[in-house]
């Protein structure tokens, strides 16, 4: 399976709130317009690999999101996230056949603010809210530059996209059959991390970790008894460190098992970090 992030959600009741976080950290969102829901609307930051954070919220306040509505009433920050296929019938039945539950493909739409209608099919996969646990599947019906435009500032930067996505979840071994079985790929490496009080389930050639609280009483307990397994941090990947550390204001690099990790002081709940690696 290709498994490249297509894109990470960030949720919040208040739209502006997030944008302007992103925008402060260097990562400057542009409007991409209201769901064919008639609920929910997003801003988008792109990067050159393809990738993008959405940042969703409410047009009502009062209203019920189909997707991410705790998420989005609870200012949740990460919500939810996505791979990119371009077989999404295959690859749902390849998933299927694994023993994991799919809902889908569907057809999906929204207009952007120029008028131009932005149209893909989606793949709801596992049996939890989408994207949450699992990612879910994505495939574009029109070109790919209409659902997300990579912004000019951050096509010359030494940023490349989301690599990696951190799913906090109550129990690693609840999780690594299904990761494993989803991805195609061997068991994990596990590592304590301090950064997040937490135990990391880092799965070799897949987007994706796993992050166990080792303390009841630590934030991220909080946050999974709250939303359940749910995303808790994005990592972007560059090629250069050094340089993405110049031109952004990232904090002292962090072990990350093998890895190191340098964090945004992002003004939201959730983490977004940059790691060495691109999506090759």
């Amino acid at each position: 399976m290709n498994d490249a992030v297509d894109h990470v959600v960030y949720a919040d009741r208040d739209i502006e709130r997030m944008r302007d976080a992103f925008e402060a950290i260097g990562l400057p969102p542009q409007y991409g317009g209201e769901h064919s829901n008639g609920v929910t609307h997003n801003y988008t930051v792109g990067f050159e690999n393809g990738s993008y954070v959405e940042l969703i919220s409410k047009l009502d306040p009062d209203a019920q999101s189909p997707w991410w509505d705790a998420q989005i009433d609870g200012d949740a920050g990460p919500a939810a996230w996505a791979l990119f296929v371009d077989d999404i019938d295959t690859q749902t039945e390849r998933i299927a056949d694994q023993g994991i539950a799919v809902d889908g493909p569907t057809h999906y739409q929204r207009e952007r603010p120029d008028g131009e209608l932005v149209e893909w099919d989606l793949t709801v996969v596992g049996d939890r809210e989408l994207g949450t646990a699992v990612p879910f599947l994505v495939s574009d019906r029109t070109p790919r530059d209409l659902r997300v435009n990579v912004s000019d500032e951050l096509a010359a930067t030494p940023l490349v996209g989301v690599v990696e996505v951190v799913v906090a979840v109550p129990a690693i071994e609840d999780h690594v059959d299904q990761y494993q079985a989803l991805f195609d790929c061997e068991a994990p490496t596990r590592v304590d991390n301090d950064a997040l009080d937490a135990t990391l389930a880092r799965f070799p050639d897949a987007p994706a970790t796993l992050a166990e609280p080792r303390s009841p009483d630590s934030s991220l307990a909080a946050r999974v008894e709250a939303f359940g397994p749910v995303p808790c941090a994005y990592l972007l990947g560059t090629p250069d460190p050094t340089a993405a550390a110049d031109r952004f204001d990232l904090s002292a690099p962090i072990a990350w098992g093998t890895d190191e990790v340098r964090w945004f002081d992002l003004a939201l709940p959730g983490r977004v970090g940059v790691i060495d690696r691109t999506d090759d």
